[in-house]
């Protein structure tokens, strides 16, 4: 997935339902490339609670990216 285009990984963060933080989150770490403390400070979070964030953004991710991309 880490190759795809922003379009596609756009697509993704949105179609996962991941809310409006979930998705500031995802779109920062996986699109942007920001390191999670980085992430963690600009939104005001500890960057133990980013990670769990994104492991559930990741897991989301990762069944829609194969009902999208790989029917």
């Amino acid at each position: 997935m880490a190759m795809l285009p922003r379009e596609q990984w756009e697509k993704l963060i949105y179609c996962s339902n991941l809310g409006r933080e979930g998705s500031k989150i995802a779109d920062l770490y996986f699109i942007q490339q920001i390191p999670q403390i980085d992430i963690a400070e600009e939104i005001g979070l500890d960057r133990k609670t980013v990670s769990k964030r994104l492991s559930t953004a990741r897991a989301k991710i990762e069944r829609n990216y194969e009902r999208l991309f790989k029917s």
